[in-house]
C-alpha cells in the first residue's frame, strides 16, 4: 500500500508542477500580446474584452 501511495504521490506532485509551468508560460504569452499587463490571475483566466 505504501508503494502505490508513494507512486500516486509522485504522479500528483509532477502534474501540479506541469500544471503550473503550463499556466506560467500562457499567462506570460498572454501578457506579453496585450497592451496593459492585467497581472498572472486575469491574464490566464479572463478573456481580454
Amino acid at each position: 500500500m505504501s508503494r502505490l501511495e508513494s507512486l500516486l504521490t509522485r504522479l500528483f506532485g509532477v502534474l501540479a508542477i506541469s500544471f503550473f509551468l503550463l499556466g506560467a508560460s500562457l499567462g506570460v504569452a498572454r501578457n506579453a500580446s496585450a497592451e496593459e499587463d492585467p497581472g498572472p490571475i486575469q491574464g490566464v483566466f479572463l478573456p481580454h474584452m
